[in-house]
């Protein structure tokens, strides 16, 4: 946003604003003066026409009368064409100067702002609409008047504003040195409350076909591996709000062994969790997102996943059951992998069209992303019998399974579209039966790789 934008806001505009009231204040009182002196000048010099005649006729102490209402003529004539011109115009370079000291002090204060938030990575992301927010919509905490430029600037103010609404008043911080960060904010785009404090953000989403496990993992990450990871790097994990019901029923699921619900096909909201890096430094804000696997059976269906604008980390969640090579292995044990819930989208396939769908309504997005890919469902014995991979093991065997599996150009593809890319073998229930708590085995490793990867 423009701190010199002229889009009206509900706050009172500063008097000497290079459109402000002095302009127009100038030019009344000059065409005001004009008339009036023109006028003036014009009856004196009639009175000097007359007290002429007088002293014609009876001199004396007449011509005294002339002389002064000559010279009142003379000064009225100089004072309308030569000194108020004057006096105007070094009015207006005096203003003037202060309008330019003042508009390049906001300009500074405003550049100096966003500079601070660039350098830092500081910036709002909504979790309900996706968009990234630079500059929210502020409310005025006593009218509740919303501000949708709240900046320093020469028209309002360069450190406070002044709300406009009547009988409002209110002293309003442009700054967040001033306080603004305690004002109330709002997304620009959806109007959802955002949070008013100051984080960096981390984006992360699991992404894979229908069935391939992906909420479960997510789950996982969310209450087992996440934490572990954030306190291994002397951190503290924060949950704030309404993520603490939504942590709570995920530990449920986890601890009773309950296999969650799959991902609906609506609109997703980020699970979005803080770690607090102590002081000197600003904490962390870990936005998870979990689209339904349906969504990438069509690569339109992806263009309302707008978190992919901001998008840094990426579960990529291969199911092995999907693969033809593995499917052949255990041709006649199909009842033994069929319990595993196998996914219905072979991996190149979901990958190829998220690619077709980022290069569409994405371009160029994912090119600084990092990729955990994960190969998951790896507690499933016949798995290990026959293929030899086994939860837990490295990115060389796991490299090493998708060869054997004819599957290097999904390995390749991924490697070239990524930053950074590193594959392991997990499993999110541990091999426990449902009913048990399941205990997570590689996923830890996976977000410690992803967490060191995009946080300096």
């Amino acid at each position: 946003m423009n701190p010199f934008s002229m889009i009206d806001e509900p706050a009172e505009e500063k008097y000497f604003f290079w459109k402000g009231k002095w302009l127009s204040d100038v030019k009344a009182t000059c065409r005001e003066a004009w008339i009036l002196n023109l006028d003036a000048f014009r009856k004196n010099n009639m009175r000097v026409a007359d007290a002429w005649q007088n002293a014609r006729m009876s001199g004396g102490l007449v011509w005294l009368k002339v002389a002064f209402f000559i010279a009142q003529s003379a000064a009225v004539f100089l004072g309308t064409f030569i000194w108020t011109p004057l006096l105007v115009a070094l009015f207006c370079i005096l203003a003037g100067l202060a309008c330019v000291t003042y508009s390049a002090a906001a300009f500074t204060l405003a550049m100096a702002e966003q500079l601070f938030l660039r350098i830092n990575g500081l910036f709002n992301l909504c979790k309900h609409c996706h968009a990234k927010v630079d500059l929210p919509v502020y409310e005025c905490p006593k009218c509740h008047a919303r501000h949708m430029n709240l900046l320093p600037g020469p028209r309002y103010g360069i450190l406070y504003r002044r709300c406009s609404t009547p009988g409002c008043g209110e002293k309003i911080p442009v700054l967040r040195i001033t306080g603004k960060k305690r004002l109330p904010s709002f997304c620009r785009g959806c109007g959802a409350a955002l949070s008013s404090e100051d984080f960096v953000p981390v984006t992360i989403a699991f992404l894979g076909g229908p069935s391939v496990g992906k909420t479960m993992l997510f789950n996982a990450l969310a209450t087992e591996s996440l934490e572990s990871v954030i306190a291994g790097r002397s951190w503290k994990m924060v949950v704030k709000d309404e993520e603490e019901g939504k942590i709570r029923q995920m530990k449920t699921w986890v601890d009773s062994g309950v296999t969650p619900r799959t991902t609906q096909d609506r609109a997703i909201e980020a699970l979005c969790i803080d770690a607090d890096r102590g002081a000197g430094h600003f904490p962390l804000r870990v936005y998870m997102y979990d689209p339904p696997g349906e969504s990438f059976t069509n690569a339109a269906n992806l263009r309302i996943h707008r978190y992919y604008d901001n998008l840094k980390g990426v579960v990529w969640v291969v199911d092995p059951f999907t693969l033809d090579d593995v499917r052949r292995r255990l041709s006649g044990r199909e009842a033994e992998f069929e319990a595993a819930k196998v996914g219905a989208l072979p991996p190149e396939e979901c990958l190829e069209r998220w690619l077709i769908g980022m290069e569409k309504d994405f371009s160029g997005i994912v090119k600084d992303s990092v990729c955990a890919v994960v190969i998951t469902k790896t507690d499933v014995p016949c798995l290990s019998e026959t293929t030899g991979l086994r939860m837990g093991d490295d990115d060389a065997a796991c490299r090493k399974f998708l060869a054997d599996c004819d599957c290097e150009s999904l390995v390749n593809t991924i490697d070239r579209t990524f930053t950074k890319t590193r594959f392991f073998a997990v499993s999110a229930t541990g091999g426990e039966p449902e009913g048990q708590k399941f205990s997570p085995v590689g996923l830890e490793a996976a977000t410690k790789w992803i967490f060191d990867n995009l946080v300096r």
